[in-house]
């Protein structure tokens, strides 16, 4: 009996201690998840864990340029307070053209994503010691003369991270076809006309009015502020869907000089090293842009329901517009959710991340998942559970 008792005690002992461990690794699980140093990363679960969505872009871009430049090189850039009030003005501001309905998917959040998309992007390649983080600007003697000591490759991290956050200031939640197309029935055509009809010129314009306006650069002297909107411009202008082909025959190009030894660059290849670092800045912040199919499955469903929300939006407009055309919206259609992301799934892995993921081995995986939500897609199992 006494035996039995023992045995039964440490069953007891054991099952409790399974139990801790699953909790534990639970806790463990969920941490991870939302700790924006993780491919998987939630966006939706830290933001319901930080209270305050109009925070979250701040702590994103804060979290990226603490770890990939350091504090103490970050406040030689920006002032603390003024970051933070720039982020926060950014947030609350973000949609103001859709006030006050929010966009289902060009918001606060998809920025706050796409920053730290990119933030894990630019962590690996600093690991695997890419080109991408030399500091090759290649600076003016007057300008030599006024600051010796100057890192551009720091610089050109921070105005990347910046950029990010910036990419889709005051979306307006219809696309550049819609306002080209409906110019002279859709009163923010007039504004965007001044911008040839292209946001992603509309947004590095109000971007640059804000940063001004609140003062951001001022740490940075005439030379340094110049890099920045070089960089901002290229990067935001470079998010446009339309270049997807341009930036995979760029992507090409930087594998066939990836091999240049770091170690010997002189005078008459770093400025050729420069450009090209430029060009493959550009292609980060569009990858990071469109990296919702390269997420798990349930996260790139999450967000395509979400794109697709918004041009069921627009659709409606257009119809408003044009009778004539239908109203197409998914609505967790399986089937409509399949024939909405096929074709962009299809094209956007063998036209860009294909070569982006040959360029970088090291980002492999998301050119896996992509290939697991092509499957899903092209399949029949229900999507939407």
């Amino acid at each position: 009996m006494q035996y039995f008792n023992f045995l039964y005690i440490i069953l007891v002992i054991l099952s409790v201690k399974i139990i801790c461990d699953k909790k534990e690794d639970f806790i463990k699980d969920k941490i991870s998840r939302l700790f924006p140093n993780n491919e998987n990363f939630n966006i939706f679960k830290y933001s319901s864990e930080i209270k305050n969505n109009t925070l979250l872009i701040y702590k994103l871009t804060d979290f990226a340029l603490n770890n990939l430049i350091g504090k103490k090189v970050k406040s030689q850039i920006v002032e603390q307070n003024k970051l933070y009030n720039f982020l926060l003005i950014l947030a609350q501001e973000y949609n103001s053209n859709t006030y006050p309905k929010m966009n289902s998917y060009h918001n606060l959040f998809h920025a706050a994503e796409v920053v730290q998309s990119l933030y894990i992007y630019l962590s690996k390649l600093k690991k695997n010691n890419s080109i991408l983080f030399l500091d090759t600007y290649i600076k003016q003697e007057e300008e030599l003369e006024m600051i010796s000591n100057i890192n551009y490759n720091d610089l050109d991290i921070f105005s990347l991270i910046i950029s990010a956050a910036c990419h889709d200031f005051r979306h307006p939640g219809r696309n550049n076809d819609f306002y080209l197309n409906y110019k002279d029935k859709v009163p923010f055509s007039k504004i965007l006309k001044e911008y040839n009809y292209k946001l992603e010129l509309y947004h590095y314009a109000e971007a640059k009015k804000l940063i001004e306006k609140m003062n951001l650069l001022e740490l940075l002297n005439d030379y340094q502020k110049k890099r920045f909107y070089k960089i901002m411009k290229i990067a935001i202008y470079g998010t446009d869907n339309s270049l997807n082909q341009k930036h995979a025959e760029n992507l090409i190009k930087y594998k066939n000089i990836v091999n240049i030894n770091a170690n010997n660059l002189n005078n008459e290849n770093i400025s050729y090293i420069d450009d090209i670092k430029l060009i493959m800045f550009e292609c980060f912040v569009h990858a990071a842009d469109i990296s919702n199919p390269t997420k798990e499955t349930n996260y790139y469903i999450t967000w395509s329901d979400k794109i697709l929300e918004e041009f069921c939006e627009q659709s409606k407009e257009i119809h408003f517009y044009d009778e004539k055309k239908d109203i197409n919206c998914a609505e967790k259609n399986d089937k409509k959710f399949r024939e909405s992301n096929l074709p962009f799934i299809k094209n956007i892995i063998e036209v860009f991340f294909k070569p982006f993921c040959e360029c970088f081995p090291y980002l492999n995986y998301l050119c896996e998942n992509i290939k697991k939500n092509k499957k899903l897609l092209e399949g029949t199992e229900k999507i939407h559970k």
